[in-house]
């Protein structure tokens, strides 16, 4: 404490020593005080992330239309669940005197490392001075985590400010709009909007929710649309197909905007392309117009080197481990220039990168790692992955959502995990796959099983049973590794810490 160290210095010289001893008592009675106000804080929160979570449990909407879609010469039917499009989301950023205006936007869309690419690419605009906020889904123990300016949440006073702020708009939608009452989500992303237009930041990084051309985030003009790898997920929703999929993530497009792509799916490629021509959108793409390739890999980082048409091969050092990282990087490098960052502030900012539940390791004895993968193609790069780690026997604690493609996620460990512990998660307004059901396509694979049922138990029984060389892989779902993970940083650390690191 201050206080102890004046004491220390001073001692009991000049009677100085009531003095020291008043400043400790005020010192402490501050620190109390502050305790205080936290818990008060605390405890709104909690009352505001009820009210929201109270938007997760309304009737889902009955009927589905479908909206067309024409790319090239191809037309495409997008569902559109509850058949209200984006005026919802518009009436609502309506209501609350549009806050969207006037902020300059980048927009994200893809199956995988969405994420990834905008933390990365916040990490480089703050190195380079620039005040950065972003807006991303989901989030794994608070709703703050979904709100951040240069790797700060937003404090909790201010979300219950914001929540009392919507929540009269709210019920008048309820009341009024012929579109009803905003979902959880379109709730959310106003409330980052209506933050983001007080707090007035050089940039605003947007992850898409599902999908891109439908999805509420896809009301904003952006000044440059990034779309990453692209697989199956959501399936029900965007889906079939994978050109479906493509189709409706190429849906951020806008008219004269340039766009840029890491996927290099032949006929993912085609569609993106072929949209961005329409819009007479420039369009880059990873392997075409700029390159990138890992010279070494680390259980913490990668170091690759990256090059483009316009400049000389350079080594770059991430601070996130991953094969599947390397497509992110180069994505996120080429935003930062065509941004106009200098090559010095887009290696440091890379070099400080910070993204929870992405190969991350939480414990060394045994060593624990938490990734959120949870789809066949996050799942196989994610076990290509754990070729950079060294161990014995990889076991592993999963869980799966219902709507996720659970036998596929089981053929991509089939080859790498030696026991796999099945659990499940619980999360407000979704569902998580029957242990039972995960037992039975493990028992067909040759997979030794065991259900747990609940995540903290599943998590002991590995611990318990692993050796001083075994690696104990949390993954299959984002919540999962979230729930987990708050065992190292409970909630209430998270919100009045604002920040995701593991100290």
């Amino acid at each position: 404490m201050p206080c102890l160290d004046k004491f220390l210095i001073f001692g009991n010289r000049h009677g100085i020593r009531q003095t020291i001893l008043l400043e400790c008592k005020l010192d402490i009675n501050k620190k109390k005080e502050a305790e205080k106000v936290n818990k008060v804080n605390y405890k709104e929160y909690l009352t505001a992330k009820d009210f929201l979570y109270s938007l997760i449990s309304l009737p889902k909407p009955s009927k589905y239309c479908q909206k067309s879609m024409r790319v090239g010469k191809q037309r495409f039917l997008l569902k559109d669940e509850g058949c209200v499009g984006l005026e919802r989301i518009k009436e609502l950023l309506a209501r609350l005197n549009n806050p969207e205006r006037n902020l300059s936007f980048i927009h994200v869309a893809g199956t995988a490392g969405k994420g990834s690419v905008v933390a990365m690419l916040r990490a480089i605009l703050s190195e380079a001075g620039f005040k950065t906020a972003c807006f991303t889904s989901p989030h794994l123990s608070s709703p703050l985590e979904r709100f951040q300016i240069d790797n700060k949440l937003m404090p909790a006073v201010t979300f219950v400010e914001l929540v009392r702020k919507i929540k009269p708009v709210i019920e008048d939608m309820y009341l009024e709009s012929p579109y009803g009452v905003p979902s959880y989500f379109e709730t959310l992303w106003a409330i980052a909007l209506l933050w983001f237009s007080q707090e007035k930041p050089d940039w605003v990084i947007v992850e898409a929710g599902i999908g891109g051309a439908l999805d509420s985030t896809n009301i904003i003009m952006p000044k440059l649309c990034l779309i990453t790898d692209i697989a199956i997920d959501h399936a029900g929703l965007i889906g079939p197909r994978l050109i479906d999929i493509a189709v409706n993530k190429a849906g951020i497009i806008k008219p004269k905007i340039p766009v840029l792509v890491s996927c290099r799916k032949k006929q993912v490629i085609e569609i993106i392309q072929q949209k961005a021509k329409e819009c007479q959108s420039p369009f880059e793409r990873l392997g075409k117009d700029f390159w990138a390739e890992i010279i070494k890999r680390g259980e913490n980082s990668i170091q690759f080197e990256y090059q483009d048409a316009g400049t000389e091969k350079s080594s770059f050092y991430l601070a996130l481990a991953g094969r599947y990282q390397l497509a992110n990087a180069a994505l996120a490098i080429r935003a930062a220039q065509l941004l106009a960052v200098n090559k010095e502030k887009i290696k440091s900012g890379l070099k400080k990168v910070f993204w929870p539940v992405r190969m991350e390791i939480v414990s060394a004895r045994p060593k624990i790692i938490l990734d959120g993968a949870h789809n066949p193609a996050k799942m196989k790069a994610l076990a290509e992955s754990l070729i950079d780690f060294s161990y014995k026997k990889l076991l592993v604690i999963l869980g799966i959502m219902e709507n996720k493609d659970v036998k596929g996620i089981i053929k991509a460990l089939q080859k790498v995990a030696d026991k796999i512990f099945i659990t499940r998660v619980n999360v407000s307004g979704r569902h998580a796959a029957e242990p039972s059901k995960i037992y039975e396509l493990c028992h067909q694979s040759g997979l030794k099983a065991e259900v747990v049922l609940w995540p903290d138990d599943a998590l002991d029984m590995a611990v318990k049973e692993a050796g001083p060389k075994d690696l104990i892989l949390v993954t299959g779902s984002l919540f999962l590794a979230g729930k987990i993970r708050e065992k190292w940083l409970p909630e209430e650390q998270i919100v009045l810490g604002r920040s995701l690191k593991i100290r």
